[in-house]
């Protein structure tokens, strides 16, 4: 009887305010949610000292609109899961209010002046709960100094060959806040090894850096190895500290004779370190590059290898035309290549997102590099979601039918067709435990076919792990046989010094014969002939009338040097590195390109087809 009495009362309340509470719901149809706007977040500086100020705008990303609503924002400074908010600044707001009817909010954060004595890494956040916000996560690095940082102009491996120049640079992070003086002297016993080096570099007071003028590394005809000379630094400015007191110069000797065919580059060219430039970048090229240059035209014989002649390159030069955008750096603080896209398939990105814009870019010295940070990144292309890690991976040359005439997209570049010899100088550094970096071909009859019918060449795959060891080389053919679901012929062999430059090449002889090697050493070599069903061979254009697409990958993690399942902790070498660390810092997995070269024989054409270079006369060297 309770229950029945209070179940009338209810109905009487409800009743009583029918109309108020069915009004209110008419009201709320009337009137929408405020609708989100776009949010950006710019910080004045990623690079901070004690006594600086971080000065955060949160704006609008349209300049027609206006917040539709007050609402909050939260932020954050991590490193990890660790909290430094309190350690780093001297008053930071874990939560502040965006205004209605405001297009920005400007934030003033002091780092504080006194107690730090290292170096804080961390990622700055800002969240707000329902909107899109371009840099909500950004790294930013606190210092007890901006240091003065003295090196070699593009050259940051600091080796010279005898009688070639370098260029001193002193630089600082940040405006001096007085003049700078680093005195320069050679060690004692090894002045006698240069001509013109400078007694000190100034950096005046305002400015970040200061160049010497060319100083040569001198020549001594006889073959006595590499050697190791130091350069010591003394500095004048408290407020500016040198980041080290001395620089080691690796002096090598040119006279060496040549070594073993797989690990001497030389038997390739006589000396790999020198860029080709096209006629039509001279001028960039010049302006950036200080040491030797190989200008260099369609056609040009190979230095070495006969038969071969110049078809195309990408050198990674420094220059506005190697660059993917004209706005650079990009908001990563990347230069990203041009000449490739993103391999963004669900395949690549089962673990790692891939974000070429975040995870690649062309250094001052023309290399480019593609690296993997375990971070949360999300998927795009062919997959979506979040990932634990993110990474860069490429792909250029994917023709498809009927597309013969796109001769504006930069990445349909080079025809890879029989005929054609393919060059890439890489190396692959930091903890690579885990990774299979790999540099690919594919046919691009992949959208009719299925792998391996299409075909695949591997010119380099290296999967480290306890299954495979570290520094082991596989290039490999993928491709079908009568009876045989993945005719795969293959080579392996260590590779001493992986993490150095090594040449990988893929010579696609004809349209019945590919060689592959490192370096001067033929390793694997695949014959038409060699098949029990010569129809199903896939390196012609039968099979593949658009040819081949060129790749670039990082495979983590590779359950082939790691074994399966993926054991745990696989990635504790390089789980604690942030972002913006991950570009300097020598523990992050990444693989490095100094170029990529093509040339050709007698058996190449493209007959009726095009591409951006050869008819939109896109150069990227």
């Amino acid at each position: 009887m309770q229950s029945r009495i209070t179940y009338l009362i209810f109905l009487a309340i409800l009743f009583i305010g029918g109309v108020a509470i069915f009004q209110s719901c008419s009201d709320e149809l009337l009137n929408p949610l405020p609708k989100p706007v776009p949010l950006v977040v710019k910080l004045s500086s990623q690079s901070l000292v004690m006594g600086d100020i971080l000065e955060i705008d949160i704006f609008v990303d349209d300049p027609e609109l206006r917040s539709n609503e007050e609402f909050d924002i939260y932020l954050s400074a991590k490193a990890g899961s660790a909290n430094v908010a309190a350690t780093v600044f001297e008053s930071f707001p874990e939560k502040i209010i965006f205004p209605a009817g405001e297009r920005q909010v400007h934030l003033q954060i002091p780092v504080k002046k006194t107690g730090i004595d290292r170096n804080y890494d961390f990622d700055l956040t800002a969240f707000v709960r329902g909107y899109k916000v371009n840099g909500s996560t950004q790294s930013v690095l606190v210092s007890d100094y901006h240091y003065t940082v003295v090196g070699l102009k593009n050259n940051p491996d600091k080796e010279v060959g005898e009688g070639e120049s370098f260029i001193l640079t002193a630089s600082i992070g940040a405006p001096a806040k007085e003049a700078v003086t680093v005195q320069v002297q050679a060690k004692a016993g090894e002045e006698g090894n240069y001509e013109g080096l400078v007694e000190k570099l100034i950096i005046p007071a305002g400015a970040t850096t200061v160049e010497s003028t060319a100083v040569l590394l001198k020549k001594d005809l006889i073959y006595t190895g590499n050697t190791n000379l130091t350069l010591q630094l003394v500095g004048s400015s408290s407020i500016h500290p040198l980041y080290e007191n001395e620089i080691q110069i690796l002096k090598r000797d040119i006279d060496a004779p040549l070594g073993d065919l797989s690990v001497d580059e030389r038997w390739v060219y006589d000396n790999p370190d020198i860029p080709f430039m096209s006629p039509q970048n001279k001028t960039a090229v010049q302006g950036w590059y200080d040491k030797e240059l190989r200008e260099i035209r369609l056609g040009d014989p190979h230095p070495k290898l006969a038969g071969w002649n110049f078809y195309n390159a990408m050198e990674f030069h420094a220059i506005p035309a190697a660059y993917a955008s004209a706005v650079v750096p990009n908001a990563f603080g990347n230069y990203v290549p041009k000449g490739f896209a993103a391999q963004n398939t669900a395949l690549v990105q089962t673990v790692m997102a891939v974000n070429n814009e975040k995870y690649s870019t062309i250094t001052p010295d023309g290399i480019m590099k593609m690296w993997a940070v375990k971070e949360s990144a999300t998927a795009s292309g062919g997959a979506s979601g979040a990932r634990a890690y993110g990474t860069a991976a490429f792909y250029s040359s994917k023709f498809a039918d009927n597309n013969g005439a796109n001769v504006t997209f930069a990445p349909q570049h080079t025809r890879i067709y029989p005929g054609m010899r393919i060059e890439v100088r890489a190396r692959i550094r930091g903890e690579k435990n885990g990774f299979n970096c790999a540099i690919w071909l594919q046919g691009n009859a992949q959208n009719k076919l299925s792998w391996p019918s299409y075909g695949e060449i591997d010119i380099l795959e290296n999967p480290v792990g306890p299954k495979t060891g570290t520094n082991v080389a596989f290039q490999t053919f993928h491709l079908a046989d009568q009876g045989v679901a993945d005719f795969n012929p293959h080579y392996s062999g260590t590779i001493s010094k992986m993490n150095e430059w090594n040449i990988y090449w893929v010579e696609l002889v004809d349209a019945n014969t590919i060689h592959m090697g490192i370096n001067g050493q033929k390793n694997v070599t695949l014959r038409k002939s060699d098949m029990k069903n010569p129809a199903l061979w896939p390196f012609d254009k039968t099979i593949n009338p658009e040819g081949l697409h060129f790749l670039l990958t990082m495979g983590a993690p590779s359950e082939w040097g790691l074994g399966s399942p993926v054991p745990s902790g696989w990635d504790s070498g390089f789980a604690d590195i942030l972002f913006n660390d991950s570009k300097t810092n020598s523990r992050t997995p990444r693989m490095e390109l100094d170029w990529i070269r093509y040339y050709t024989n007698a058996n190449y054409s493209i007959g009726d087809r095009k591409s951006a270079y050869t008819h939109n006369n896109m150069y990227f060297y």
